[in-house]
């Protein structure tokens, strides 16, 4: 024992007089060489065989643990739906079963040794009268389960028949979204086809009458004689009855047949998506690979630049700014130091972006959900969903935030030239966006098609990476917003509107300096808003909170005059970029020129009432669309359409300028916090990353769901947090470092100019 103890006093001797990055090598090491032994001991031990891990292939040829049928339609549907535990024998010499013992050995480690079966059940306890201790499990399991076992009862898990009442008869109609197993179909040497097809039904067809007569309201309601399937054709449709077919038309031939025996309707095949027998996604590409040495070259920079930081002494970080741009403490410093207080006070502009942006990044996460519910009464009986259309207002804010403080810098710089402002301004734009931008366009044509794979992964991602690949470019020149076919990245039309709007008004801002710019922006804000009239009434658009109905969503808005006409071209924006303009050069003229605004009755009612206003225009707006089968008159739809933008601007605008003149405290310290500056800082960072996290997370699904309020909350507050972290690493790998490294840069340019 005691010379135990000395050679551990010595080896801890030792260890003391290494540096950190010793030791962790060391523990690395030990680690490594401790888990190099448990595998040779496994090895060696003749229960772990080549069994122990197995492929996907031998993994579903076994009897799936779990398998469900689709419950809610079948029992609505008059159906029986039994679920039971079954124990499986086999007869001796059938290696599959064999290996199912060994895997399940190996899986529970002792639990089914010597080939045993694990089963979990139902088992009711009988004892003689007077068996105390049984009577004590009577009270204790009386007290536990509240009365389910009352009396010594038996509590059961059994089968029951669901009735519905008269009228409710949307379970009845074919689910939008319907799928097969897809794993075990192709790891079975399945073939896999996934499409869209159109039902079709002679006349007479009560049940496709009540679908045609349901979907008639395409604002709340999809159409139901659409429908998804995705179908592993062997178990569904033998192959002998379908010798001479191409593996698509035994897809289309399988869905027809069992939609004419069951409903009595035809099914076309309209859009074959693909049929594989093999998975889709979830392989490492050569391009996947090297965005993977990319990714670890700027951790390489970061790691080397932070010792460096570290490192260095205070004289020399001054000469050698640029090596220290990735230190990830500096980077660390930049998001997380609070905003500097301003005259006026403008640190409740970060958190009216950052509100701004969850509500954004929750509507997108809410939408995705739809994509591959079971149950569309979710959304489709509810007016919430005309609630969360109208609510994408919200984007204006960030028009209104950005030309706003643009205008507010370039009227600051009077004295400077502006040629050389436009120039350097742009230049600083560019710098801070195109980075990060052009990183997550390359993270999608190389790595996103690995994360996962299902069902739908080819129909959603890898149709969108084709589409980055085919037109990143447009994206890193910022005119994607002029792309009427399927996106990448889709919230990233906002990039090329702000891009364009904001050299728009740059150059408009430069013009005006100096002159009576409020008359000029003013008469231009009429203008766009009698503008939108216009176009809504000739191209007969619909309303905002009818844009983003369940079918738009699901194709990308390819085709929608609504979408490409006003709500993403840089002329559908440029009223909340004027706002902002407007505003800038009026809180301006007014601090310039001791003007009251005030003191004036009507803006002091129209600024008390702005917030109500707001909730008031954003709720009930919608609910002014008349319901089926009355539809509104087209001059009606055009003023609902035109103006839905502008008087929500208009009402943001006065509630930043009462909080600008001093006005509105409770709300300004409401928006006003750290927090709220370390999200508005990573802004763009997480609007790139929310949208293929969201349609990652739900696309892998290899199930529809069941919407329900606490699953749609769920998955908003796991895309919140995904995307808020991801962005986290975006800024401190990418955006924050190259911003340094271009003002090290800058700098380091005028100084040698200056010499």
């Amino acid at each position: 024992m005691a010379v135990a103890s000395a050679l551990f006093g010595a080896v801890w001797k030792c260890l003391a007089r290494w540096g950190r990055s010793h030791r962790l090598l060391l523990t690395l090491g030990v680690v490594a060489l401790l888990e190099a032994l448990r595998w040779r001991s496994q090895e060696e031990n003749p229960t772990f065989d080549a069994y122990s891990i197995i492929t996907d292939k031998e993994y579903y040829a076994m009897p799936q643990r779990y398998e469900l049928d689709e419950y809610y339609g079948c029992l609505v549907r008059g159906g029986v739906y039994c679920f039971g535990l079954f124990q499986l024998e086999a007869p001796p010499g059938n290696e599959l079963f064999h290996m199912i013992q060994l895997y399940v050995l190996d899986e529970y480690y002792g639990c089914l040794v010597h080939g045993g079966v694990y089963c979990f059940g139902l088992f009711q306890l009988v004892a003689p009268p007077g068996n105390e201790l049984f009577h004590m499990i009577q009270l204790y399991v009386l007290d536990e389960y509240n009365g389910c076992l009352m009396r010594g009862g038996v509590y059961c898990f059994g089968l029951f028949r669901l009735e519905a009442p008269p009228g409710n008869e949307l379970f009845h109609m074919r689910q939008l979204y319907e799928l097969d197993e897809y794993y075990g179909c192709l790891m079975r040497d399945g073939v896999y086809c996934f499409g869209l097809f159109r039902l079709e039904a002679p006349p007479g067809n009560e049940l496709f009458h009540m679908m045609q007569k349901y979907s008639k309201d395409w604002i709340w309601r999809s159409n139901h004689s659409l429908i998804h399937r995705g179908v592993c054709l062997p178990r569904r449709c033998p192959r002998e009855e379908h010798q001479d077919l191409e593996d698509h038309e035994w897809f289309a031939s399988c869905v027809n047949s069992s939609m004419l025996s069951e409903y009595n309707m035809s099914a076309g095949l309209t859009q074959l998506e693909y049929c594989t027998r093999e998975p889709q996604g979830g392989r490492l590409t050569a391009a996947g690979a090297a965005f993977l040495a990319l990714l670890a070259v700027l951790v390489i920079a970061v790691i080397v630049s932070t010792v460096l930081h570290v490192r260095l002494s205070h004289e020399r970080k001054k000469d050698m700014g640029w090596a220290l741009s990735w230190s990830v403490l500096r980077s660390l410093w930049t998001l997380a130091k609070p905003s500097p207080r301003t005259e006026p006070d403008l640190r409740f502009l970060d958190g009216l972006r950052a509100i701004s942006m969850l509500v954004l990044i929750g509507l997108h996460a809410g939408g995705l959900s739809m994509l591959q519910t079971a149950d569309t009464r979710f959304y489709e009986q509810s007016s919430l969903w005309l609630l969360s259309g109208n609510l994408t207002l919200m984007v204006q804010v960030f028009f209104i935030v950005s030309s706003f403080l643009m205008a507010r810098k370039v009227l600051q710089q009077d004295f400077v030239a502006a040629k050389k402002t436009f120039v350097e301004t742009m230049k600083d734009r560019i710098v801070r966006i195109l980075p990060s931008y052009a990183f997550m366009i390359l993270y999608m044509v190389t790595l996103n098609e690995y994360n996962a794979s299902g069902p739908m992964w080819h129909w959603a991602i890898d149709t969108e990476v084709a589409t980055c690949r085919q037109q990143w470019w447009t994206h890193l020149l910022f005119f994607n917003n002029f792309n009427t076919s399927l996106k990448c990245i889709g919230p990233t039309w906002y990039l090329a509107a702000d891009m364009q709007l904001y050299a728009a008004g740059l150059l408009l801002t430069l013009l005006l300096r100096g002159r009576r710019a409020v008359p000029v922006l003013a008469v231009l804000l009429a203008t766009a808003a009698v503008f939108y009239v216009y176009l809504a009434y000739a191209w007969n658009l619909v309303p905002l909170y009818a844009l983003h109905f369940p079918d738009n969503v699901r194709d990308e808005y390819v085709g929608v005059s609504t979408f490409d006409v006003l709500y993403q071209s840089p002329w559908g924006n440029a009223f909340a970029a004027l706002t902002g303009l407007l505003l800038a050069h009026a809180h301006r003229t007014i601090k310039t020129s001791n003007y009251d605004l005030r003191s004036y009755k009507v803006y002091r009612f129209v600024a008390r009432w702005s917030v109500p206003s707001i909730l008031v225009w954003v709720v009930l707006w919608p609910s002014v669309h008349p319901q089926p089968p009355h539809r509104p008159t087209r001059l009606r739809y055009a003023l609902l359409t035109g103006l839905t933008g502008p008087v929500f601007c208009l009402l943001v605008a006065v509630i930043m300028m009462e909080i600008l003149l001093g006005g509105k405290k409770c709300l300004r310290r409401f928006l006003t916090g750290n927090v709220y500056s370390v999200m508005a800082r990573l802004s763009l960072p997480v609007l790139l990353v929310h949208f293929p996290i969201a349609r990652v997370q739900l696309i892998a699904q290899d199930r529809p769901v069941h919407l329900s309020s606490f699953r749609l909350i769920f998955n908003m507050f796991g895309v919140w947090a995904m995307s808020y972290a991801m962005a986290a690493v975006l800024a401190l790998l990418v955006e924050v470092p190259t911003q340094r490294l271009y003002r090290e840069l800058k700098t380091r340019s005028r100084a040698v100019k200056t010499d």
